[in-house]
């Protein structure tokens, strides 16, 4: 790149990345997390729409939480499918996530794209920037709660159903919007052994308002989003992937840290990964997965080791991905499937 693209380059990424670092005023209850964060790319960077080796891409994702805890699981559900046509990228996502005993259900339709803002000659530094827009249906089943005010001292105590919860909720679902904005940078140096990425990316931009008592004051904060690594090549058969993400939500920190290890397996003519993770105090997660042809199936378990721990006996949450990526003519395996 030319000096005056280069200091645009650095200027626009500055831009972005000190706005998604204010500090967030608003308090709600936090998004979801998955263990395999960066299964399904567009959940992670708009930017990353459509930037890929290949011409079409879809995949599945599925996590159940705490089920040691209640027969109310937390599970979530999640789709994605994106192309790219020449610097264009474009696709969407749709995600569906129930919580606890009150079946807390938050869904997501969502629209994705994304542009290759600018590249070298050589095509091996790429810097793409992204944007979603859709919305967030959030429902709740209130007859499924129980409140202190339904405990009774007669017929010696109890809960009792036919006893009014003194709870006035004006709604049990509404509609908000929603629209997220990312910036990704990725190498592909065919000939290099080790190639790196990084994005940044900002959730909830519009920190819509958010209750089932229609307070305007509540609202859905901003989600702010740092994620890399690097594929690094150690020989013909095997590759090693380190991998972080960092998020902030309201007062809330989440650091994801680990490395992804890749084998080559000539008779089989399939890549197997074995993958080990930990979430800053809360769980080590091992993940287990297999890239055969044009699909790639990961598997993953959480054990936790927060204070939680005591009561689940480490058990965390159970997830499961798989992905398409078909290029035109023929297949390229390509790591960054996983």
């Amino acid at each position: 790149m030319m000096k005056k693209e280069k200091i645009f380059v650095l200027q626009y990424l500055g831009i972005i990345f000190l706005s998604l670092l204010v500090p967030l005023l608003a308090e709600s209850q936090p998004d979801y997390h998955l263990s395999q964060f960066d299964a399904l790319p567009l959940t992670l960077n708009p930017a990353t729409t459509g930037m890929y080796e290949g011409n079409m891409r879809a995949g599945i994702q599925y996590r159940n939480q705490w089920r040691s805890l209640t027969k109310n699981s937390f599970i979530t559900q999640s789709a994605a499918f994106d192309m790219k046509r020449k610097k264009f990228g474009y696709g969407g996502r749709i995600a569906n996530n129930k919580a606890g005993a009150g079946n807390l259900s938050t869904f997501e339709f969502i629209l994705s794209g994304a542009y290759e803002i600018t590249t070298d000659a050589a095509q091996i530094h790429h810097l793409c920037t992204g944007v979603q827009l859709g919305f967030i249906n959030k429902s709740i089943n209130i007859s499924s709660l129980t409140f202190d005010s339904q405990y009774s001292t007669a017929g010696g105590g109890g809960f009792d159903p036919n006893i009014s919860s003194q709870e006035n909720f004006q709604q049990r679902s509404y509609f908000i919007p929603d629209a997220n904005l990312g910036v990704y940078y990725y190498n592909t140096n065919a000939e290099g052994k080790v190639k790196p990425y990084m994005g940044i990316a900002g959730f909830h931009l519009t920190t819509p308002a958010e209750s089932f008592w229609k307070n305007k004051e509540n609202s859905l904060p901003l989600r702010t989003v740092i994620h890399g690594g690097a594929k690094i090549k150690i020989n013909k058969l095997i590759e090693i992937e380190p991998v972080f993400l960092v998020m902030r939500q309201a007062k809330i920190n989440e650091l994801n840290i680990g490395t992804k290890g890749y084998y080559f397996h000539s008779q089989y003519n399939s890549y197997f990964m074995l993958g080990a993770f930990y979430r800053a105090k809360d769980a080590v997660i091992f993940q287990l997965g297999v890239l055969y042809k044009e699909y790639a199936l990961c598997m993953s378990y959480d054990i936790n080791t927060s204070a939680l721990s005591s009561y689940t006996n480490g058990r965390g949450g159970f997830e499961i991905s798989i992905v398409y990526t078909k290029k035109s003519a023929q297949y390229v395996p390509s790591i960054p499937v996983f």
